[in-house]
C-alpha cells in the first residue's frame, strides 16, 4: 500500500509541475498514468518511487511513514520493495547481460548461487536467457529493454515503477512487454507511465490522468476493447474479395473499404512480371517471407483473458533481508578496473598529465632538496665536547700578572677545584697532513687534516671503531670518518685518486718542522670531527711542546734501554741524537723545554725515535697543562655542567683580575648551519608552492571532466539504490590504479637513474633525490589525486537519482 497526499513539486518559483496530487495505491494491480507531454507524469513517478524530491505533501508505504529521497530509510525501502524500469534502460553497456541483472540484487542478503539462480529465472521470463554472457552494447533496443525488465523482476519487488518502457520499441515488442507487465501485476503492483491511451485502456486495471500537474481523472471502469495482436500482417478477412479469371489469367482482387479503383497494367514475361500503376500510390511486392505478409482469414484479437492465465512469474518476497554492505569489494574492484581500461585520448591525456606532474614534482622536490641541502660538516669544525677559553686583562689586573700564561693559571686553579671531568688540550701550530706522489709530473701533493679537533685517546669509545684497530703506542692514531669524508669531499688532485676512506688505513701523516709522523691505524664513528692521539703525541705536536715519549711507550719500543735507564717524576731521559749531541755529556743537569719547564737529565741515550725526551705520565700531563698558546681548550665530558660552573660565583682574583671568554664553537656552528639551511630553503618555497598550486588546479579540472563523462555510470548505480559511498569507493580504487601505473614507476625510475649517475659518474646533478623523497612524492601525488578524484563527486552525488539521470540523458 502506497499513500500519496497533497503531493507538490516545483523546479523553481515559476514552474510547478505537481499541484497537490493525492491517491492511494493497492498492493497489486496494473496502474497506468496518462497525460500529455510535460504534464508531470515522470515527476510524479519519481517522487513516489523515492528517486526525486518534492516540495510538499507526503508519500508513505507500509514500511515507511514518510518517504523522502536522500534518507537512509528511503534507500532501504527502495532496495527492499521497489523495482524500476526506465525508458532509457540505464544499463552498463560495458558489462554482460548477467552482470547487469546481478547488479540489481546488490542489496539483498543472498548467496552468489541464489543470485545467479534469480538472474537465470528473470532472463528466462523475458526470453533473454540465451544472451546471458552477451555484452549489453551488442543488443538491440528491445532486447536491452527486456534486460532492464529482468533486472527489476530478479529482485521480486512488491512495486515496479515503469517510466514509458515501450517508448522506444516497435509494436510487437511493445505488446510483449506490456503483456509481461500485466502478468507481473497479478502478484505485484505495477505503476507505468505512458502516453498511449489504447495501451493503457487494454492492459491497466486503473488509470490516472494528469493535466498541467493536476490529477483530473482516476478511473477503474471503462469499456475495454480487444487489442489487435498483429499489426504487421495483412489478413484477407479485413478486405472485400473479387475473383477474376480469363484466358488462363487468375487474379484475386482484395480492396479496402473506401479505396479508389485501380487501373493496373500487367506484363508477364518468361523471367519476370512487370506492373504499371496509373496513379501515385505505392506498390509493395514480395515473397511469402517478406513483410507485410498476407494471411488468410480474420485478424486475431488479443483478449485480456488470455493474458490473465496462470504463469510462473516469481512472487515478491514479503520481507526480503538486506545486506549491510550493499556492494562487495569484488564488484567495486571490477567496476574500477573497467573505468581504468577506458580508451581514447582522455585516458592517454590522464596518463600523460600524471607522468608530467610526477616528473615536475620530482624535479621541484629534488631542486628544493639540493638548494636546501647544506652539509653540517661544512660548519662544524670542532668536537662537540670542546670549549675554547681566551683571556684578557681588566683594569684591576696587577702588573705582576703578565701574559696569558699567568691569567690562565688563575683560571686553571679555579677549574681544578670544580671536581668536574675535563681535560686540557693543547693547540696545534700546524695541522697534520698527508702527502703522496700520484703523478710524476706534479711531485708530492698534500692534504691537511684541518677543521677538526685533536682529542686525547683515552676519550675514545672503543665501540665506535668501524675499521682498523686501537693504537699500541704514541705513533699510532685514530681518525673519525667525519674528518676523512670531509677531506675527500674537497676538490683536489689527491682526492680524485682516493675511492673511499679505507684508503687512509696504514697511511703515515706528517707534521710541520717536527719529526713526529703518526700512522692511522683505525677509523671511528664518534659523530665528531676528531683525531684521537695519546697524551705524549699531543705534547709532541702542540704549541710550545717538546717531542716526548711516555715511559710506557719507552718500555714497549726499547725494552732493554728502559730496563737499564729508569726515570722518576721530575727527571727525564734525553735522546741526544734528536735533542742535540751536547746533551750526551749533561747527565745530572736540567733540560728546559719550549714552555720553560725543567727536568733533571737522568740518562742521555741514542735511539731510533722521533722523541727528544722520555717523561712520566704525570710530567706529560703537567706539560700539557701549560701549553696554552693563547687559547685554552677544554675537553668536557659534560659541557653543560662546565658552563654552569663557569657562570657561578668565582674567587676574587679571577673575578677582578681576569677577563675570560668561553666559546662553544660547535653550538655557534650549529646555529649558523640552521640559519643557512632555512635561508636557502625559503628561497625555493614560493616556486614550490606555485608549482604545487597550479598542478592541483590542473588535476582538479581534469578529474572533474572525467567525472562529468561518467554521469551515466553514476546514474545507473544511484537509480539502483547503490549508496554514494560505494561510488566514491569505485573512483578511489580507479585513482589508486592510475597512480600505481603512472606515478610509482616514474618515482622508482627517477631514483634509480639518479643513483646510478651519482655512483658511477662525477656529474654535478641539478637535483638531489633520496628514496624517502621519492616515496613522499608518490604518496603525496597519490593522496592528492585520490582527493581530487572524489571531490568532484560530491555535488553530483547530492543530486536525487532522477536529476542525475536527467543530466545524463541531456
Amino acid at each position: 500500500m502506497i499513500q500519496v497526499k497533497n503531493l507538490k513539486k516545483s523546479y523553481d518559483r515559476n514552474t510547478r509541475v505537481l499541484h497537490g496530487v493525492s491517491f492511494d495505491l493497492p498492493d497489486t494491480g496494473f496502474l497506468c498514468i496518462l497525460g500529455p507531454s510535460g504534464c508531470g507524469k515522470t515527476s510524479l513517478l519519481n517522487a513516489i518511487g523515492g528517486l526525486d524530491t518534492f516540495n510538499g505533501g507526503t508519500v508513505s508505504t507500509e514500511n515507511l511513514s514518510k518517504l523522502r529521497c536522500g534518507r537512509r530509510s528511503t534507500e532501504a525501502e527502495r532496495n527492499r520493495s521497489f523495482g524500476y524500469i526506465f525508458q532509457n534502460y540505464y544499463l552498463l553497456n560495458d558489462h554482460s547481460v548477467a552482470y547487469n541483472v546481478y547488479l540489481g540484487l546488490h542489496a539483498l542478503k543472498l548467496s552468489h548461487k541464489e543470485k545467479m539462480k534469480r538472474v537465470r529465472e528473470a532472463l528466462q521470463a523475458v526470453d533473454m536467457e540465451r544472451y546471458l554472457r552477451r555484452n549489453v552494447s551488442t543488443l538491440s533496443g528491445g532486447q536491452q529493454q527486456r534486460v532492464a525488465i529482468a533486472r527489476a523482476l530478479a529482485r521480486r519487488p512488491r512495486v515496479i515503477f515503469a517510466d514509458e518502457p515501450t517508448g522506444n520499441l516497435d509494436e510487437a515488442n511493445t505488446m510483449n512487454i506490456c503483456a509481461l507487465l500485466r502478468q507481473i501485476s497479478r502478484n505485484s503492483l505495477v505503476v507505468m507511465v505512458t502516453h498511449e491511451t489504447r495501451i493503457a485502456e487494454f492492459y491497466a486495471d486503473r488509470i490516472l490522468r494528469l493535466e498541467d500537474g493536476k490529477l483530473v481523472e482516476d478511473r477503474t471502469d471503462w469499456e475495454r476493447s480487444p487489442l489487435l495482436s498483429d499489426s504487421a500482417t495483412l489478413y484477407t478477412g479485413d478486405y472485400k474479395s473479387i475473383a477474376l479469371q480469363e484466358n488462363g489469367l487468375q487474379i484475386r482482387y482484395l480492396q479496402e473499404e473506401g479505396a479508389a479503383p485501380v487501373q493496373l497494367t500487367l506484363l508477364v514475361q518468361k523471367n519476370r512480371i512487370v506492373l504499371k500503376l496509373d496513379d501515385n500510390r505505392a506498390i509493395a511486392c514480395g515473397s511469402s517471407t517478406d513483410s507485410p505478409l498476407i494471411a488468410e482469414g480474420e485478424r486475431p484479437l488479443l483478449r485480456l483473458e488470455e493474458l490473465d492465465a496462470p504463469t510462473a512469474t516469481a512472487k515478491p518476497e514479503p520481507a526480503p533481508r538486506l545486506r549491510r554492505r550493499s556492494l562487495p569489494f569484488s564488484m567495486l574492484w571490477k567496476e574500477a578496473r573497467l573505468l581504468r581500461k577506458e580508451k581514447g585520448l582522455r585516458r592517454f591525456g590522464t596518463f600523460a598529465f600524471l607522468t608530467l606532474l610526477t616528473l615536475l614534482t620530482l624535479y621541484t622536490v629534488g631542486d628544493y632538496l639540493r638548494i636546501s641541502q647544506i652539509n653540517r660538516e661544512d660548519f662544524v669544525t670542532t668536537d662537540a665536547h670542546m670549549l675554547e677559553v681566551t683571556f684578557d686583562r681588566t683594569e684591576e689586573t696587577p702588573v705582576t700578572l703578565i701574559g696569558a700564561d699567568a691569567l690562565a693559571g688563575l683560571f686553571m686553579d679555579f677549574m681544578d677545584e670544580s671536581g668536574l671531568d675535563f681535560y686540557y688540550v693543547p693547540t696545534l701550530p700546524q695541522p697534520l697532513f698527508y702527502s703522496a706522489n700520484f703523478y710524476l709530473q706534479m711531485g708530492l701533493v698534500r692534504i691537511d687534516f684541518s677543521d677538526c679537533s685533536y682529542v686525547p685517546l683515552d676519550r675514545l669509545d672503543e665501540s665506535t671503531l668501524i675499521a682498523g684497530r686501537m693504537p699500541n703506542h704514541s705513533e699510532e692514531i685514530i681518525v673519525d670518518r667525519w674528518v676523512l669524508e670531509k677531506i675527500l669531499a674537497r676538490p683536489g688532485i689527491l682526492q680524485n685518486g682516493i675511492q673511499s676512506i679505507d684508503y687512509f688505513l696504514g697511511k703515515t701523516l706528517s707534521t710541520q718542522k717536527k719529526e713526529y709522523a703518526p700512522t692511522i691505524v683505525g677509523i671511528c664513528d664518534s659523530g665528531n670531527p676528531s683525531v684521537f692521539m695519546s697524551n705524549s703525541a699531543l705534547a709532541s705536536v702542540g704549541t710550545r711542546g717538546t717531542q716526548v715519549l711516555s715511559v710506557a711507550d719507552f718500555q714497549q719500543r726499547f725494552p732493554e734501554l728502559a730496563a737499564q735507564n729508569p726515570i722518576d717524576t721530575g727527571s727525564c731521559c734525553v735522546f741526544y741524537n734528536n735533542a742535540g749531541n751536547a746533551y750526551a755529556y749533561r747527565e745530572g743537569q736540567d733540560f728546559t723545554t719550549g714552555n720553560t719547564q725543567s727536568f733533571r737529565i737522568a740518562h742521555a741515550l741514542e735511539a731510533d725515535t722521533y722523541a727528544h725526551l722520555v717523561l712520566t705520565d704525570a710530567d706529560i700531563e703537567a706539560m700539557l697543562r701549560i701549553m696554552i698558546g693563547g687559547t685554552l681548550q677544554l675537553y668536557c665530558a659534560n659541557k653543560e655542567a662546565v658552563l654552569d660552573y663557569l657562570s657561578g660565583p668565582q674567587p676574587h682574583d679571577l673575578e677582578h683580575y681576569v677577563k675570560f671568554t668561553v666559546t662553544d664553537a660547535t653550538a655557534e656552528a650549529e646555529t649558523a648551519y640552521a640559519e643557512a639551511t632555512e635561508t636557502r630553503a625559503d628561497s625555493r618555497s614560493i616556486v614550490t608552492l606555485t608549482v604545487l598550486f597550479l598542478s592541483l588546479v590542473m588535476l582538479y579540472l581534469l578529474q572533474r571532466s572525467r567525472v562529468q563523462e561518467r554521469i551515466g555510470i553514476m546514474a545507473v548505480y544511484r537509480l539502483l539504490g547503490i549508496p554514494r559511498r560505494k561510488l566514491s569507493a569505485i573512483f578511489a580504487m580507479e585513482s589508486v590504479m592510475q597512480t600505481l601505473s603512472a606515478v610509482l614507476p616514474w618515482c622508482a625510475l627517477s631514483y634509480a637513474a639518479l643513483s646510478v649517475i651519482a655512483r658511477y659518474t662525477t656529474w654535478n646533478l641539478p637535483v638531489l633525490l633520496s628514496w624517502e623523497a621519492c616515496l613522499w612524492v608518490y604518496g603525496g601525488i597519490s593522496l592528492l589525486h585520490l582527493l581530487l578524484s572524489i571531490l568532484p563527486l560530491g555535488r553530483l552525488q547530492r543530486l536525487p537519482p532522477a536529476k542525475l539521470a536527467a543530466k545524463y540523458d541531456f
